[in-house]
């Protein structure tokens, strides 16, 4: 059961991007995103170990992390497809 929370961004965020933003600028758009990945997994273990080190308890590193999901749940609910981006911007010419 651990392998499905590790695998389904391997999936989910090539979906994603790709029906997103669409196909023409995958690799580097993808790129990004998986350099982003690497660097919360870099960046994020400092200031839980820093909480750790003041609080002796990871207590508020579990109390303060989560508040952060509700900012990533927004972001990919605004995610639209690439299709319907065009009709957004009505009296401007679509680029293709």
């Amino acid at each position: 059961m651990t392998e499905i929370p590790v695998e389904l961004p391997l999936a989910l965020i090539p979906f994603t991007t790709a029906e997103s933003l669409g196909l023409r600028r995958f690799g580097s758009i993808n790129g990004l995103a998986w350099f982003a990945n690497t660097a919360g997994s870099f960046v994020g273990p400092v200031p839980i170990g820093h909480t750790f080190d003041v609080a002796h308890s990871y207590r508020l590193g579990f109390e303060l992390f989560p508040v952060f999901l509700p900012c990533g749940a927004a972001v990919t609910t605004a995610c639209r497809p690439f299709e319907s981006e065009p009709t957004r911007f009505v009296g401007q010419q679509a680029v293709a």
